[in-house]
């Protein structure tokens, strides 16, 4: 008995190591995870026109502003596509993204983006987006985003 005691506190004792290197592995990729920066003649964005139903199921944009129903964003004349890191207002996250669409109605102002660590395309405001060009970013590593 005390023999099979031993073997399974030792298996247990395996596993528990193994699960623990698994998991740390995991989280060690969150709170630092490597970055490429895509080459942005291979983003597909929407530019120097309002974006459309197309542009979104093709990941081109990520919006299509309407005004009473109707189509009427207008295209902000900039450099798209382009590298930016956006910063979430309500947690302070920093993400990098490649801008792929800016537009307006008026004074609202909304860019769509590429978000470079999950690959979703989202939309945002003025005051969460800085602008980083179309060179490739020297920065490669985010840490820590769930801070």
């Amino acid at each position: 008995m005390q023999a099979q005691y031993s073997a399974n506190k030792s298996l247990s004792f395996y596993f528990f190591h193994v699960f623990s290197l698994l998991l740390f592995a995991g989280f060690s990729n969150v709170y630092a995870q490597k970055l490429v920066w895509p080459d942005l003649k291979k983003v597909s964005h929407t530019k120097g026109r309002a974006a459309n139903k197309n542009d979104l199921s093709l990941h081109r944009a990520a919006f299509v502003l309407k005004l009473k129903g109707v189509p009427a964003g207008v295209p902000i004349k900039m450099v798209i596509p382009q590298y930016a890191i956006h910063t979430d207002q309500a947690t302070g996250v920093e993400t990098p993204v490649v801008i792929i669409q800016a537009e307006h109605i008026r004074k609202f102002i909304a860019y769509g983006y590429l978000n470079l660590r999950t690959g979703a395309i989202k939309v945002t405001y003025p005051e969460e987006i800085k602008f980083l060009g179309i060179k490739k970013p020297q920065i490669k590593v985010f840490k820590n985003p769930l801070k």
